[in-house]
């Protein structure tokens, strides 16, 4: 079974939207605040996208529920 995490966010905002994503579906997990330590190596390491409608958009595969390194 394929997982994912996506982290959405805009320039202008502090916080970021954090969903799982598991059979086609998407399931809402939280708000993540852009400022995190953690987050910001995650964000150093791996690509952003961003999309039509001008959101900065993350996908980070998970195993067994965990993030992996990029």
């Amino acid at each position: 079974m394929s997982r994912r995490a996506i982290l959405r966010w805009s320039d202008e905002g502090e916080w970021g939207h954090l969903a799982v994503v598991e059979e086609g579906r998407s399931r809402f997990c939280g708000f993540v605040r852009l400022s995190e330590p953690r987050l910001q190596v995650l964000l150093d390491r791996s690509p952003a996208s961003l999309d039509d409608t001008e959101v900065w958009e993350l996908s980070i595969p998970l195993i067994a529920g965990q993030p992996t390194a990029a």
